[in-house]
C-alpha cells in the first residue's frame, strides 16, 4: 500500500514540476503572434476595422491600402511619399485630366495610361463619412426622433428604471378610490 502512495505522490510531483514549466513558457495573450480576429481576419491589426463611434487615431490611417500600396515582391506596404512620387512618374497625380504625352511612355512599351479621377484616400472618406453620421444624428435629436427599435426598447428600460421607484399614477388612483370605498362601506 505504501508503495503504490508513494507512486502518486512522485506522479502528483512530476505533475508540478510540469505545470511550473508550462507557466513559465505561458507568453501572455498581447504579445502572441496575432491570433484569427473576430472576423475570422487572420491579422487583425491590418484589416479596416468595423467601427462604432469615434474614428480612434490609431486606426484612422488603417484603409485597406490601395492596389499599388504594397510591393509585392517584397510584400509590404511602401511608405506615402514613395508611393506619390511613383503616380507622379506615371503621370497619374500631376493635375487632373492631363497624362504624360504618350513619347514619354514609348520606350516602357506599355499603351499611354487612360487618367481616372482620384478617390478620396481612406482617411478623407471616413471622416466625411463620420460627419455625415453626426448631421444625421443632431437632425434625429432635433426632430425628436427614437433611433431604431433597439434604442426604442432600452430608452423604455432606463425610464421604468428611472421611475420604478414611484407608484403608478394610475394603479395609485384606482387603489386610493377603492380604499375610500372600502372606508365609506365600513
Amino acid at each position: 500500500d505504501g508503495a503504490r502512495h508513494a507512486d502518486t505522490r512522485q506522479r502528483a510531483a512530476a505533475a508540478d514540476v510540469a505545470r511550473a514549466a508550462a507557466a513559465r513558457r505561458h507568453v501572455p495573450l498581447h504579445r502572441r503572434e496575432p491570433r484569427r480576429a473576430r472576423g475570422g481576419r487572420l491579422l487583425p491589426h491590418l484589416h479596416v476595422p468595423r467601427r462604432h463611434g469615434a474614428v480612434h487615431d490609431h486606426v484612422r490611417h488603417q484603409g485597406a491600402a490601395p492596389a499599388d500600396a504594397v510591393d509585392s515582391a517584397k510584400g509590404q506596404r511602401v511608405p506615402l511619399r514613395q508611393r506619390r512620387r511613383a503616380r507622379e512618374r506615371e503621370g497619374v497625380g500631376r493635375g487632373l485630366g492631363q497624362d504624360v504625352s504618350e513619347e514619354d511612355r514609348d520606350h516602357q512599351g506599355e499603351p499611354p495610361r487612360v487618367p481616372q479621377a482620384r478617390l478620396p484616400d481612406f482617411a478623407e472618406r471616413s471622416e466625411a463619412v463620420r460627419i455625415a453620421r453626426v448631421r444625421l444624428r443632431l437632425r434625429r435629436v432635433a426632430l425628436h426622433v427614437p433611433h431604431g427599435v433597439d434604442q426604442l426598447r432600452r430608452r423604455r428600460r432606463h425610464h421604468l428604471r428611472r421611475v420604478a421607484h414611484h407608484r403608478r399614477p394610475l394603479v395609485r388612483r384606482l387603489q386610493r378610490a377603492a380604499r375610500r370605498r372600502r372606508a365609506a362601506a365600513a
